[in-house]
């Protein structure tokens, strides 16, 4: 991050969500400035399995995350509830929740509406963010 950055956003994938909720409540959790907009797509809470209490204890002392957010769920996804319950961990103020007809997928390039909807959502909450918002490490 320190090499590549800074960055205006973030888009987490499954897992990929949950590390940017671990990433989100430590920065949280040290004052430091958040990403600006993040995205979880089909994403999970890193505590998903409640193997880690250490995770639990640090998301459930940061909740809200306090980050304009993007939630992308496929509407058939075995993990959609647990995507829902990664949703709470946001606050609600500048978040979007977002479907698609698939599983636990991007949305399929031939689903137009939802691609759309997505790439509108996040332009929406980059355009909102202050021009100097950017997250460096």
């Amino acid at each position: 991050i320190a090499e590549k950055g800074p960055f205006h956003a973030v888009i987490g994938f499954s897992q990929g969500a949950a590390l940017v909720t671990v990433l989100l409540s430590l920065q949280q959790k040290a004052n430091s400035t958040p990403l600006p907009v993040v995205a979880c797509v089909c994403g999970v809470r890193p505590d998903h399995r409640n193997e880690a209490p250490e995770l639990n204890e640090l998301i459930a002392s940061q909740t809200p995350l306090k980050c304009a957010n993007v939630q992308l769920l496929g509407k058939t996804d075995p993990l959609r509830p647990k995507g829902l319950e990664l949703k709470e961990v946001f606050d609600s103020t500048n978040q979007h929740l977002l479907e698609h007809s698939k599983g636990h997928q991007f949305p399929p390039w031939q689903e137009k509406d939802s691609n759309t909807a997505f790439a509108a959502a996040m332009q929406a909450l980059l355009d909102a963010s202050p021009p100097d918002a950017l997250f460096k490490p």
